[in-house]
């Protein structure tokens, strides 16, 4: 369900999902354990200059919409909750096309099928903000996102596979040039991220991305309640069963 009605309302590229994201992660506040993949980053758009991202936001909103008119437990999805699968999804999705793209004699599908790299999914149970909440960002320049991402624990690893979240990442390699300029430690990661992603599977690089977004997604969640998007399964009569 959360896949379909993502892929069918949700237009944007991944990077601007992925933009959300971050942005709404690194708003972790451990002190007053506020913030934090708590959807707030929508309230933020017009003070950060990030006016593009509007479509994107209301298009996960159409599509949480969508998802919640069909979703059997009573605990509906919350923003934070389809905007963290959604970037998952999106970004597995663009990955699985990278490597089918890999090949124009069908041999791409084989490497997509056949050695497609893992990327976990998050989990769900988040409670939205109704207000900004958590760090105030005063920019979305690199450096104060490479700040924000070493406060909540992320490693240089992580934060050169997340560069594809950095406001600007339509132009990645324009990202990575401004991250590795800005941390050296970060700038060996981006290296090894590009030198994988010429080669035909892209191990590394979507192996790296993978872990660092679970990782994100995990770090900064509030607590969550997952098993309250369980619904009972439907009581078996053996007895309406024909022999």
């Amino acid at each position: 369900l959360l896949k379909a009605k993502i892929g069918e309302n949700v237009k944007s590229p991944f990077t601007s999902v992925m933009q959300l994201v971050l942005l709404d992660a690194i708003k972790r506040d451990k002190e007053s354990k506020t913030g934090g993949l708590d959807g707030s980053i929508q309230y933020e758009l017009d003070r950060l200059k990030l006016s593009n991202l509007k479509t994107t936001v209301s298009e996960l909103k159409k599509a949480q919409a969508e998802v919640n008119k069909e979703w059997k437990s009573e605990d509906k999805l919350s923003f934070a909750d389809i905007l963290t699968f959604a970037g998952y999804l999106k970004t597995a999705q663009e990955f699985s096309r990278a490597l089918n793209d890999r090949s124009t004699n069908g041999g791409g599908t084989v490497i997509a099928t056949q050695f497609s790299n893992p990327f976990p999914i998050p989990s769900l149970g988040r409670t939205d903000a109704s207000s900004a909440s958590g760090k105030t960002l005063s920019s979305t320049s690199v450096s104060e996102i490479i700040d924000g991402l070493k406060a909540i624990g992320m490693s240089a690893r992580d934060i050169a596979a997340l560069s594809i979240g950095f406001p600007g990442s339509e132009n990645l390699d324009e990202v990575e040039k401004e991250l590795a300029a800005a941390d050296q430690k970060v700038a060996g990661f981006i290296k090894s991220g590009q030198q994988s992603r010429k080669t035909v599977t892209q191990n590394a690089y979507q192996v790296n991305v993978g872990e660092a977004y679970f990782k994100l997604t995990s770090l900064v969640q509030q607590k969550t309640a997952p098993l309250a998007y369980y619904y009972p399964a439907p009581k078996f009569d053996i007895k309406k069963v024909k022999l």
